[in-house]
């Protein structure tokens, strides 16, 4: 049997506290979901009073609580900056879907959390089926090549890029690949190969000695190299095996 509650609100958090109380009680309710934030102020979430207010009923309740809240268009929680200032932990979504697919890509990137570390990117994916919706987690890999970067360094926007194009690639190619200008890539190349100077260790990108057609250096990702010599490896293999049959 469900566990899950649904209570429709005709008005703010606040105004509504009393009834959101019995029902915790009456149901036995551990973690409250709201959906979504600009609903539940019941007034303008523009306004610092209206937000905190809010926020002091969420903390009356003594529950766990997950808020859904909405982004202005240069992504940033819309209203009141006391939005994020009493979360005490925020993901960021984003989320991509070709036309006349079923199946939505979407990633949920740390941006801040209260005495914890910053948390790993995650991605997800939603089919929709006739009666079904099935959730799975996503690889790095699947994100980057659906154009979901929130979250990344740009040394692994880098290599994913390099490694979408095992041949090679110059800075200028990488740079137009991963939307960044020319200069933050050359600089992430150069402090790749210095730090693994000083550490002796491999470095994560290479660069190999023909150049390209206008005569700029060719970038490799390591793990290419790394791939080729397994398949070469395992080529050997083969043949030994075939000389001894």
């Amino acid at each position: 049997q469900s566990r899950i509650w649904y209570k429709s609100m005709s008005q703010g958090l606040y105004a509504g506290l009393e009834t959101i109380k019995k029902i915790i009680v009456t149901k036995d309710i551990d973690f409250i979901i709201v959906d979504s934030m600009g609903s539940a102020t019941g007034g303008e979430p523009e306004s610092a009073a209206t937000v905190l207010s809010t926020f002091n009923a969420l903390r009356q309740l003594k529950k766990s609580s997950l808020i859904i809240d909405h982004s202005n268009k240069e992504g940033f929680l819309f209203g009141s900056v006391y939005k994020e200032n009493n979360a005490r932990l925020l993901f960021k979504m984003e989320k991509t879907q070709n036309k006349d697919e079923n199946e939505i890509i979407f990633n949920l990137v740390h941006t801040k959390g209260n005495n914890i570390k910053q948390l790993k990117t995650k991605g997800f994916s939603l089919v929709f089926n006739d009666r079904t919706v099935t959730i799975q987690r996503t690889s790095d890999t699947q994100l980057m090549t659906a154009g979901l970067t929130g979250g990344f360094t740009n040394d692994e926007l880098i290599e994913h890029s390099l490694l979408r194009n095992p041949e090679g690639m110059d800075v200028k190619s990488i740079a137009e690949s991963i939307e960044k200008n020319e200069s933050t890539v050359r600089n992430r190349l150069s402090e790749d190969k210095n730090n693994a100077m000083r550490k002796g260790i491999k470095p994560r990108f290479m660069k190999i000695a023909r150049k390209g057609n206008d005569g700029n250096d060719i970038w490799i990702a390591s793990k290419v190299l790394e791939r080729l010599q397994e398949s070469l490896a395992t080529s050997t293999i083969e043949d030994d095996f075939l000389e001894e049959r």
